[in-house]
């Protein structure tokens, strides 16, 4: 299933997520498709969206496959040249003979990600291809965590953001939950409420509980 659904890991985390903070709403939510996650019993659906900057991604997708753990010899020298241009320190380990890279400067947040994942879903939305489409949530993970990203006047934005699409789209999710690392917010797009949850008494139950199912993929 993994293998088919190349978000299916994150889509996964958020099903853990929700079904941990949340249980008496949702300790039967289900990985489906189109939406993501179903409520059957309650004719639900989420549709969860990775905010990121796209540009990172890349850079760590090729780190990944490029430079993670890989003998120096093995690193092409315009993988090198791409990462120092993006303001990377490369670091070359001489003991182990490997090659890391790290960001030379914290860049600041920027919310613009956050909203340009959730117009990309709401044009999904409005295609006519999702099951429970007059009753679909949207859960938006990112990409880092920072202080300004978990603060409440961002929950707040987003909220505003979204509420103004509802004069843009004929369908819009109802609620939105943004996971930033460690705090859960709530949107509630219709009563224009925000509620907040920290996670951090709940991140060694959810990590716990991705890391079993990981390895019993892995055993497979």
């Amino acid at each position: 299933m993994n293998e088919q659904r190349p978000n299916y890991w994150r889509e996964l985390f958020a099903q853990i997520t929700l079904k941990t903070v949340l249980p008496e709403e949702f300790s039967d939510i289900e990985l489906s498709d189109k939406p993501d996650l179903i409520k059957t019993s309650s004719q639900l659906g989420i549709e969860v969206v990775f905010a990121t900057d796209q540009k990172e991604e890349q850079l760590n997708s090729y780190y990944k496959k490029f430079l993670d753990g890989k003998a120096i010899a093995e690193v092409p020298s315009k993988g090198l040249s791409n990462f120092r241009s993006h303001f990377y320190d490369v670091i070359i380990d001489k003991d182990t003979n490997t090659i890391s890279a790290y960001k030379k400067d914290f860049e600041p947040f920027n919310i613009n990600i956050i909203f340009q994942a959730i117009d990309k879903k709401m044009k999904k939305l409005n295609s006519g291809l999702y099951n429970y489409s007059d009753n679909l949530y949207l859960y938006v993970q990112t990409f880092k965590y920072s202080g300004d990203m978990a603060d409440f006047s961002t929950a707040e934005s987003i909220l505003k953001y979204i509420t103004n699409l509802k004069y843009k789209y004929n369908l819009t999710f109802k609620e939105v939950f943004y996971d930033c690392i460690f705090v859960l917010y709530r949107l509630n797009v219709e009563s224009l409420t925000i509620n907040k949850f920290d996670l951090s008494d709940y991140c060694d139950d959810i990590l716990k509980q991705y890391d079993s199912i990981n390895k019993e993929c892995d055993e497979t």
